[in-house]
C-alpha cells in the first residue's frame, strides 16, 4: 500500500511538471483564428487613420494585412506572427510608424546579452553582460551568416528613405537581441573584430526579462560630462522624459554655468530622446536660449491642429559662453530633431559635425498607450509633429566627417575634442 502512494504521488508531481511546462509552451504560440480576429480589428477600426496618411497608403496597408493569415500556420509563435505582420506598417512610409511587441509576449523569450550600436557599415557591441565580449568589437557574422546578410533580413521591419537609417534603427529597436529567436539554432557562434584581431566567441542567450532589467540599469544615465581648460563637453546619452533627469538637468546646467567655460560643447552624437512628454527638452534648452521660442511648429491629430507647440522660456541663468552642437549622421531621434529646429530657428549655438540622415517631421502617440490591447502593439501614428526647417547643410557651421575610429572614440566618450577647436 506504502509503495502505491509513493507510485501515485511520482507519477502526480510528474503530471504536474508536464502540465506546467505544456502551459508554458501553450503560452508561447497564438491560434491562427484569434489573429484573423485581430487583424480584422486593425482594418475595421483602422486606428491607423490621420489627414496625413493618404488613402493610397491605408488601401496597401489593409492589403497586406489580408495576406498575413495565409502566411501562418494553424499555430504561430510571436515572433512568427511579427515576422508577418510587420512590413506592412511599412506602408504607412513613416519611420516612427511601426510594430512592436506587447511585453506579455517576451516573458520567454531568449535574447543575446549585448547592446548594439550600427555605426559606419558596421554592427558594433558598446556593452555586454560580465563584459564577455569588449566593448567596442565590430560583429563579422553569426553561425556563418554575415552581419550583411543579417540587416537585409531585418530592413524588412523597418521604413527610412536610406539603408544606412534603417540598419541603424535595426541596432536601437534591439531587433539584433532577438535573433535567436527568428534564426534558430543550438548554438550561436559570433565572429568579432576587436585591437585589429579576429575572434569566436560561443554565446549564451539569456531570459528577456533578465537582459531588460540590465539594459534599463545601464542606459538610465542620460549625460556625460568632460572638462578641460577652458571648454566643457556635456555629452547627451537620452533626453527622454523622467522625473529623476529633470532634477540632475538642472544640476548640471547650473554646474557648468556656475564653472563659466569660455566653450561647451554638446555632444549629440549618440543622443536618444522620444515620447510624449517634451519636460527634460524644455528645461534643457531654457538654460542655453536667449530667446523665447516654440519646440514645434505644428501639430496635427485625427481631430486637431495646434501650433506652437511647448515653449521655451529662458532662465534667468543662462550659458554666456560660446555654443557648438556636435551633430552626426545618427542625431535622428524625434527630441534630436525638435532640439535642432528649435535651436535653428533661435541662432542657439553653432553646429559642427554631419548632416544626419533625416530631419524634420515625424508621427508621434501623445497619450503612450496602445490603441488596442493585443499580442503585438503597433506603434501607430497619433500626432504628426512639424518643424518649419531651413536646408541642414547650411547649419552646419563646420562640416566634420568622422571616420570609424571617430564613432567608436565618440561612443566610448574617449575623443579629445580640443582637436575640433585647433585651426
Amino acid at each position: 500500500m506504502k509503495k502505491t502512494l509513493i507510485a501515485y504521488g511520482i507519477i502526480f508531481v510528474l503530471l504536474a511538471i508536464l502540465l506546467y511546462f505544456l502551459s508554458m509552451s501553450w503560452m508561447n504560440f497564438l491560434f491562427k483564428p484569434n489573429l484573423k480576429k485581430e487583424i480584422q480589428i486593425i482594418q475595421t477600426e483602422l486606428p491607423t487613420q490621420h489627414p496625413l496618411i493618404t488613402q493610397n497608403q491605408m488601401d496597401q496597408f489593409s492589403q497586406a494585412l489580408k495576406k498575413v493569415p495565409d502566411k501562418i500556420g494553424l499555430f504561430a509563435s510571436h515572433f512568427e506572427y511579427y515576422e508577418k505582420l510587420a512590413p506592412a506598417f511599412k506602408n504607412f512610409e513613416d519611420t516612427f510608424t511601426y510594430l512592436d511587441f506587447w511585453d506579455g509576449a517576451l516573458h520567454s523569450a531568449s535574447v543575446f546579452p549585448f547592446l548594439f550600436k550600427y555605426r559606419d557599415g558596421e554592427i558594433i557591441i558598446t556593452n555586454s553582460i560580465g563584459n564577455i565580449i569588449p566593448s567596442g568589437s565590430v560583429i563579422k557574422s553569426l553561425n556563418g551568416i554575415s552581419t550583411n546578410e543579417i540587416m537585409d533580413y531585418y530592413e524588412q521591419f523597418v521604413y527610412a528613405k536610406s539603408e544606412e537609417e534603417k540598419r541603424f534603427w535595426v541596432a536601437e529597436r534591439y531587433l539584433m537581441n532577438f535573433y535567436p529567436e527568428f534564426f534558430k539554432a543550438n548554438k550561436y557562434l559570433l565572429e568579432y573584430l576587436y585591437g585589429g584581431n579576429s575572434f569566436e566567441e560561443q554565446v549564451k542567450r539569456i531570459p528577456w526579462n533578465e537582459f531588460a532589467s540590465w539594459k534599463n540599469r545601464i542606459e538610465s544615465k542620460w549625460y556625460e560630462l568632460k572638462q578641460y581648460e577652458s571648454l566643457t563637453v556635456l555629452k547627451i546619452l537620452d533626453l527622454s522624459y523622467s522625473e529623476q533627469n529633470t532634477f540632475e538637468i538642472r544640476e548640471v546646467m547650473n554646474e557648468i554655468i556656475d564653472q563659466n567655460p569660455s566653450k561647451l560643447i554638446i555632444d549629440l552624437t549618440d543622443a536618444k530622446g522620444q515620447g510624449e512628454n517634451y519636460y527634460n527638452l524644455q528645461i534643457f534648452l531654457s538654460y542655453l536660449s536667449k530667446e523665447e521660442g516654440y519646440l514645434i511648429s505644428k501639430q496635427t491629430t485625427k481631430y486637431t491642429r495646434q501650433t506652437d507647440a511647448f515653449a521655451i522660456i529662458p532662465q534667468n541663468r543662462v550659458f554666456q559662453g560660446d555654443l557648438y552642437f556636435l551633430i552626426s549622421k545618427y542625431s535622428v531621434y524625434p527630441y534630436i530633431k525638435a532640439l535642432i529646429s528649435f535651436c535653428e530657428k533661435t541662432n542657439t549655438g553653432l553646429f559642427i559635425g554631419e548632416k544626419p540622415l533625416s530631419s524634420g517631421n515625424y508621427f508621434s502617440n501623445p497619450y503612450k498607450e496602445p490603441l488596442y490591447i493585443s499580442y503585438l502593439i503597433p506603434k501607430v501614428c497619433r500626432t504628426y509633429n512639424e518643424f518649419l526647417i531651413e536646408d541642414f547643410e547650411e547649419t552646419v557651421e563646420k562640416e566634420i566627417r568622422f571616420t570609424f575610429n571617430d564613432y567608436i572614440e565618440l561612443l566610448k566618450f574617449e575623443k579629445d575634442y580640443r582637436e575640433y577647436f585647433s585651426e
